[in-house]
């Protein structure tokens, strides 16, 4: 296809394309700013959802993570992991296996020092990653008695 345009044409348009590119405005202080911004609100997500390992003996439990009495996660069949969302205040959790008492556990939040938390308006807390339970096996329901 250059066969066909002249030479002059051809100069003409490579030296005009040359000046656009050349062609560039300083990036100004605004620019930068909400470049910066937008870059920094993308690294952060927010607060993790942590998670807890819930961990019976025997395994195969279904366990109820509660806070403030309100249902926030479920772990079965154990060892399961609940992600949670954060709060500062202290889980519950109660898990359940057929043949055996229920057993209850509370896991305290822990402040954690001062981080990307604090600087959006949100305190940080963490809680243990693992809770073991052990379950206490109920002892067997006495036999009835038949009248011979």
């Amino acid at each position: 296809m250059k066969d066909h345009i002249p030479m002059k044409v051809r100069v003409h348009l490579g030296s005009a394309l040359n000046g656009m590119a050349v062609r560039r405005r300083p990036l100004g202080f605004a620019t930068v700013a909400t470049l910066c911004g937008g870059l920094l609100a993308g690294c952060w997500s927010g607060p993790e959802r942590p998670g807890i390992l819930v961990s019976t003996a025997p395994p195969g439990a279904s366990c109820t993570l509660s806070r403030l009495g309100q249902p926030i996660a479920t772990a079965e069949p154990t060892p399961a992991i609940a992600l949670v969302d954060p709060g500062d205040s202290e889980i519950t959790i109660l898990c359940r296996r057929p043949g055996f008492a229920d057993a209850v556990v509370t896991l305290p939040a822990h402040g954690t020092q001062p981080g990307v938390g604090l600087l959006f308006g949100s305190p940080a807390f963490e809680y243990q990653p693992r809770v073991d339970i052990a379950l206490t096996a109920k002892p067997p329901s006495p036999m009835p008695l038949t009248g011979r």
